[in-house]
């Protein structure tokens, strides 16, 4: 018997687990678990931190496969540890993704109704959806929100995207702050 065949079903209630020095409380966990997926639904309601996570997060090298529902009720950065800003965040993340790596990865991943807090001051993300499709050597990009729209097709990596922008608007602006963009191989691309 290996340890990527064990697959187990959970159905657990956990009332308290320390993770980063901070004692999360009340979590429940309800699905099928093997060492490299999670098929289920898991639930905190913590003070600092509510959500219910439902779907597939499957991590393994022949089909990694991320389709699921985060519902972020509400998260405080600062007192789980995580931030040492004051940071609260909700919203909800939709994906349908597969894929090895960033530059194979296929499928939409989405956010909306986010909200970001910042020492009390608010920032609001409606929604925001991105969709990456790689076939061979061609990748389209599009990207969907209530205040940007746009696509990208060509021979793009998609890991390869933001130095690929910083080179592109290098030619056109100077960009304070910036580090000059790395170089990279001749691509063909429209937007």
């Amino acid at each position: 018997l290996h340890k990527d065949d064990i697959k187990a079903q959970v159905d657990a209630e956990v009332d308290k687990a320390v993770v980063n020095g901070y004692p999360y409380r009340r979590l429940s966990l309800h699905g099928t678990a093997s060492p490299k997926m999670f098929d289920g639904r898991a639930e905190i309601q913590d003070s600092n931190i509510v959500f219910t996570f439902n779907g597939t997060i499957n991590t393994s090298d022949e089909n990694p496969t991320y389709k699921f529902t985060l519902d972020l009720k509400g998260a405080d950065l600062h007192r789980l540890n995580l931030s040492s800003d004051d940071i609260r965040v909700s919203g909800v993340i939709t994906s349908d993704l597969t894929g090895q790596s960033i530059n194979d990865i296929n499928g939409k991943i989405g956010v909306r109704d986010v909200v970001i807090i910042k020492n009390d001051k608010r920032y609001v993300i409606d929604s925001l959806v991105c969709e990456s499709v790689k076939k061979e050597n061609l990748t389209h990009i599009s990207i969907e929100s209530t205040i940007l729209a746009g696509q990208i097709d060509g021979t793009i990596a998609p890991g390869d995207l933001p130095e690929m922008l910083k080179e592109h608007f290098a030619h056109y602006f100077t960009l304070q702050g910036m580090q000059q963009a790395r170089s990279l191989k001749p691509e063909v691309f429209t937007f």
